[in-house]
């Protein structure tokens, strides 16, 4: 039975990190003027800058704000990990019953 479960792990991963390359996440300044998007396997896919955000705030503050927003973004990518790693796992041990509660 083992063999079975984690007999094909490889491919599992595969299809999680696919699976995690479809989900979105975006974060954004409180102004509107920074966003960040990356997908939940990590991968930044876009950043935008307005203008004026470099020319109100100078780019210290930029700069400033951009680690911020990549942690912010990081935290929810992490969230996304676990949820999409908790849904494989059910999948993975259906016949369990209760013991599935223990990948939350």
């Amino acid at each position: 039975m083992l063999d079975q479960l984690f007999g094909n792990l490889e491919e599992q991963q595969k299809q999680l990190k696919e699976n995690l390359r479809k989900i979105p996440v975006t974060v954004q300044s409180s102004d509107g003027k920074v966003t960040l998007a990356l997908n939940a396997a990590r991968e930044v896919t876009n950043v935008s800058i307005a203008e004026e955000a470099i020319e109100e705030n100078g780019v210290e503050y930029l700069e400033d704000l951009l680690v911020n927003l990549m942690n912010e973004a990081m935290e929810k990518v992490r969230q996304e990990e676990a949820k999409a790693m908790q849904d494989q796992m059910k999948d993975l041990l259906p016949g369990l019953g209760g013991l599935s509660s223990l990948f939350k």
